[in-house]
């Protein structure tokens, strides 16, 4: 082994081999890098340079998504974080559903809103391309889509006594409903268009 061995790059990297004859450069791009090995003569000994070339591959990271939703409404928010195998967050990555899409930040997160969804299960994709000698495979989640849940609301639109009709209004979310099945308690049904008369029973 030949110790104090200059090593260099053709992309400008320089270190020297320790007492082993050993050392260590960082691989900083794709494809074919060269390296070569220089060492000045003693009194006794010159040394003739050498050369190598080493193929540089893409480093592959997985992507996989971590602290997501699983079920949401329609209308609904959802953040998504998407991280590396080391559990490092990734920025840059695209995470879709069907039309709606988003890109994470620093940490890994985007939120997407699903007021165009279908309700049904849905499949939420990150991807990302290649950048930085890096190379990005795909990761996928699942998320059950549900109908928004509306309350329905209830009021009496006239003070009437026995015998009288009362008129009610049935809403959700402050808009009228038509088609809201009403029933008194006496078994008396109608059925709103927003304003809809109910037979009020004597007592």
């Amino acid at each position: 082994p030949q110790g104090d061995v200059t090593v260099t790059t053709d992309a400008g990297s320089l270190t020297s081999t320790d007492g082993n004859g050993e050392a260590t450069l960082t691989a900083d791009r794709v494809g074919g890098l060269t390296v070569e090995a220089t060492k000045p003569p003693t009194s006794t000994k010159e040394f003739s340079d050498a050369e190598a070339t080493v193929s540089v591959k893409q480093r592959q990271v997985d992507l996989r998504f971590d602290q997501s939703p699983t079920r949401l409404s329609v209308d609904a928010q959802g953040t998504f974080k998407v991280i590396d195998e080391d559990g490092s967050p990734v920025r840059g990555v695209n995470v879709s559903v069907g039309s709606i899409s988003g890109t994470t930040d620093d940490d890994g997160e985007v939120t997407l809103s699903f007021g165009d969804a279908t309700p049904g299960t849905r499949t939420v994709t990150a991807s990302k391309g290649d950048t930085g000698g890096r190379t990005f495979t795909d990761d996928r989640t699942e998320v059950e889509v549900t109908k928004r849940t509306s309350d329905l609301e209830i009021r009496p639109l006239d003070s009437p006594v026995v015998g009288d009709s009362v008129r009610f209004e049935a809403t959700a979310d402050g808009d009228g409903i038509q088609h809201a099945t009403v029933r008194s308690f006496d078994g008396d049904v109608a059925e709103t268009d927003g304003d809809v008369p109910v037979e009020r029973p004597d007592g």
